[in-house]
C-alpha cells in the first residue's frame, strides 16, 4: 500500500456516544511501509493546539481535502467540531 505525497485530511471521531470530531487538513510528506506503516504528515495548522486537542493515536487518513464534507456531516449528525485551522 502507498500514500502518494500531497494535501489529505485527517480525522477522529470520538467521544461516548461518538459525538465530538477532530480534524485538520495536512501534507503527505512520505510513507514507508517496508517494515510497518509509516507516515510522515505536516499539519497545515498550529501543531501545538493540534497536539492539545488529540484524543487518541489512531486517526484516519483522507487524501484530498474532505474538510467540508465533514463540516456536512457533523452538522447532519448533531457532532460537535474541533477543526484545526
Amino acid at each position: 500500500p502507498c500514500l502518494k505525497s500531497g494535501k489529505a485530511t485527517i480525522f477522529l471521531l470520538y467521544g461516548e456516544n461518538l459525538d465530538r470530531i477532530h480534524f485538520t487538513e495536512v501534507e503527505i510528506l512520505k510513507t514507508d511501509f517496508s517494515d510497518q506503516m509509516n507516515i510522515y504528515l505536516q499539519l497545515s495548522g498550529d501543531a501545538k493546539s493540534f497536539r492539545g486537542n488529540l484524543r487518541g493515536n489512531h486517526y484516519h487518513i483522507l487524501p484530498g481535502d474532505w474538510r467540508n464534507e465533514i463540516r456536512l456531516f457533523a452538522k447532519w449528525r448533531g457532532i460537535k467540531i474541533i477543526e484545526e485551522l
